[in-house]
């Protein structure tokens, strides 16, 4: 650089800094009418000596000066956290809404400051500053009356990258809380069997295996009867995958014994109907489905005997025809079984 153009840089910076001289001066004047608390907020300077340091503080104190109410919310605002460079001079002269908005974010920090930390870390406080006071407050409000919702999740035994992301969304959005309520609970239902929960980032995948994982375990143990105990020894210390594969295979098998043991109890209930006896419903558990086709079987017993069940079996095709029973046993067995031939040929009528 020659001695001409280090002279035109000199002469441009005492340019800028007499533009800048004249700036403060003019500041000076108008912070005259200040009063003593306005004067106070007016900030220090506390950058470097370059040009952009001078110019950016100039600017600072020349908004604290003009608009010292919309300054003090500005500062107000920075102090929680908040990113003011977008949210309009019109939003920060509102101090009623900014009271209020500084007022509920502390009653939020009461309840949890997990809370507060998201609002500032996700940016969203600031966001919904940009739309207005009265659309920050409606969505702090709300967040303020789910205060017993929040607590549960934020206080629940899950998973805590898995708690923050509940609790980021339901702040999004409050009708998010149902939805992560109920992952909790599943997720907490899981655990007491011991399996294995590792969120690994994406909710919905993990709500859906949840969901699919309990309501096996719900259809098991109503349907079938299961105790909790036989279905956490299948499933304890398995991940959240392999103990709902287990548990779909298991769903299956004991549909499989209920759909035999059921074609028994119809066996036997519809041969005691057709001699004019009561049989009551099937039960659902298959213990007690069990039980009840002994009972049934024992009454079948009293009016064909043995070697007439033997038989039954045999036309039902539920089993050989039975090779050791004599031509008289025979005839008795199919005597004793006219009354359910004749009742199955009217009814086929």
């Amino acid at each position: 650089m020659n001695m001409e153009d280090i002279t035109k840089v000199v002469e441009r910076k005492i340019w800028t800094a007499d533009q800048l001289l004249l700036q403060l001066g003019e500041i000076k004047k108008k912070s005259e009418s200040l009063s003593s608390e306005e004067r106070m907020r007016i900030p220090g300077f506390s950058d470097d000596w370059s040009e952009e340091g001078v110019t950016k503080y100039v600017k600072e104190v020349g908004k604290a000066v003009e608009d010292p109410i919309k300054y003090k919310n500005k500062v107000r605002l920075e102090g929680i956290g908040v990113k003011t460079e977008r949210i309009s001079d019109d939003i920060l002269g509102d101090t009623f809404g900014i009271d209020e908005i500084l007022r509920l974010f502390q009653k939020l920090k009461n309840i949890n400051e997990n809370i507060n930390e998201i609002l500032i870390a996700e940016v969203l406080l600031a966001s919904w500053l940009k739309e207005g006071t009265d659309n920050t407050k409606e969505k702090l409000e709300g967040i303020v009356t789910a205060k017993p919702a929040f607590k549960r999740v934020l206080e629940s035994g899950a998973d805590k990258k898995l708690k923050s992301e509940l609790v980021r969304r339901s702040i999004i959005d409050v009708t998010f809380l149902s939805k992560a309520e109920d992952a909790i609970t599943k997720f907490a239902n899981l655990r007491d069997y011991e399996v294995v929960l590792d969120y690994d980032g994406d909710f919905e995948r993990l709500y859906q295996n949840l969901g699919e994982a309990w309501a096996k375990i719900q259809q098991i143990q109503q349907t079938y009867g299961i105790s909790e105990a036989e279905i956490k020894n299948l499933i304890n210390g398995k991940a959240l995958l392999d103990a709902a594969e287990l548990l779909a295979n298991m769903d299956k098998e004991y549909a499989e014994r209920k759909r035999k043991l059921l074609e028994e109890w119809n066996m036997y209930a519809s041969t005691l109907k057709s001699f004019g006896e009561e049989v009551l419903e099937p039960p659902e558990s298959l213990q007690e489905l069990g039980k009840a086709i002994e009972d049934l079987r024992n009454r079948c017993l009293e009016y064909l005997g043995g070697s007439g069940l033997k038989l039954l079996k045999f036309l039902k095709g539920e089993d050989e025809f039975p090779t050791n029973v004599g031509i008289e046993e025979i005839r008795k067995a199919l005597e004793s079984l006219r009354p359910f031939f004749l009742k199955a040929l009217r009814e086929e009528r």
